[in-house]
């Protein structure tokens, strides 16, 4: 395969046309009493002869055509610069220091290292029982606040609706009759047991466990996950038990064929306004759902969350009202949780000061 270079004529250095210029790979060589002109006329051998190579500084090029480059390693080259380069190359980048603008911030102040929400604490504790309380105590600040309450206070005033009419009855008898009286009461036998998931004295302990063991997830890196279901669920108890016990006693409510007042609020009459086991079952599947991200299986999670409260109504031995009472104060406290544990992995404005600069940064937890 021959090869035809796209060219007819070059310039040598001196200006002269050269013609025929050499075969690919081979490369010109010019002894010293040889013009330049006719350089390309000798192709390069695998052994050159010393004697036919021309001598430094003896090219065949006019001598004002090499530039003058002033030798690196003498004393007088300046380090830095470039030899023989033109001034403006061996300019210095800055005359003077980076000057930085100022932001109207006191980097020295430790107020301005606080995180952006202040809701929050100033910094999040190394230490695991520090954790557990910057956790808990900001629970505590998501689930008392204007959300909360707002929310709390629509569905109690529908559960007030139900127990104080005779909706709460009308409730009861249909579930009865189309659920638990239905069938081979294959549904009522499932729905009665899962009480048991609403049982503080044997989920508690569970909760627990599942936490203390996610302390050790730097050894056993699947105990994450366990951990954080555990901790995620005492911290909902934690939060939502006061309101559940305090509901109870204000709205005074009872069990059905209980008392003769039945659903209706009588205030510190009874203590069956709002059913625990709604609340303490749903506690796991709520938290549950805080540990994935896909949209369908949140869903599954959350109606999951409503099965205790269902087996309640199944039992007679709670209303409708005290049911979603029960359920509502679990998701409510569920979602401050889960609002902190956003805090604790948002990102956070910060500043940064050092011996030559000073700056602004930001902070990723996750």
């Amino acid at each position: 395969m021959s090869y035809n270079p796209p060219w007819t004529a070059h310039a040598d250095p001196t200006g002269a046309a050269i013609q025929n210029p050499p075969p690919l790979g081979q490369f010109p060589v010019a002894p010293p009493s040889q013009p330049a002109s006719d350089i390309w006329s000798r192709p390069l051998s695998a052994t050159p002869n010393p004697e036919n190579l021309p001598a430094p500084g003896n090219l065949g090029l006019p001598s004002a055509s090499l530039p003058e480059f002033a030798d690196p390693f003498e004393s007088s080259v300046v380090p830095g610069q470039f030899p023989g380069a033109p001034p403006s190359l061996n300019q210095p980048a800055f005359d003077q220091p980076l000057a930085v603008p100022d932001l109207g911030v006191d980097f020295e102040d430790p107020r301005f290292f606080e995180p952006a929400d202040p809701r929050l604490m100033t910094s999040i504790p190394d230490s695991y029982l520090g954790r557990v309380q910057w956790r808990v105590s900001n629970d505590y600040t998501h689930f008392y606040s204007r959300d909360t309450f707002i929310d709390l206070g629509i569905v109690a005033a529908v559960a007030a609706t139900l127990a104080n009419t005779k909706l709460d009855e009308e409730c009861r008898d249909l579930f009865l009759d189309n659920i638990t009286n239905t069938g081979n009461g294959g549904a009522s036998r499932f729905l009665h047991q899962m009480k048991g998931i609403g049982n503080g004295k044997k989920t508690l302990p569970i909760f627990a466990i599942a936490a203390i063991a996610g302390h050790f997830s730097d050894e056993v890196p699947i105990l994450e996950p366990v951990g954080d279901w555990g901790s995620h669920s005492l911290r909902v108890f934690l939060v939502g038990g006061p309101v559940v016990a305090a509901g109870q006693m204000i709205t005074g409510g009872s069990r059905p064929g209980e008392m003769s007042h039945g659903s209706a609020w009588r205030p510190f009459s009874d203590n069956n306004g709002v059913s625990g086991h709604a609340f303490m079952g749903a506690i796991p599947f709520l938290a549950a759902s805080e540990l994935t991200d896909r949209r369908d299986l949140k869903t599954v999670l959350i109606l999951g969350s409503t099965i205790t409260g269902l087996s309640r109504i199944n039992d007679d031995d709670h209303y409708t009202s005290q049911v979603v009472l029960g359920w509502t104060i679990a998701y409510l406290a569920h979602r401050a949780a889960s609002q902190t544990d956003q805090d604790e992995r948002a990102w956070r404005l910060t500043g940064w000061q050092s011996a030559d600069a000073q700056g602004l940064g930001f902070i990723k937890r996750w």
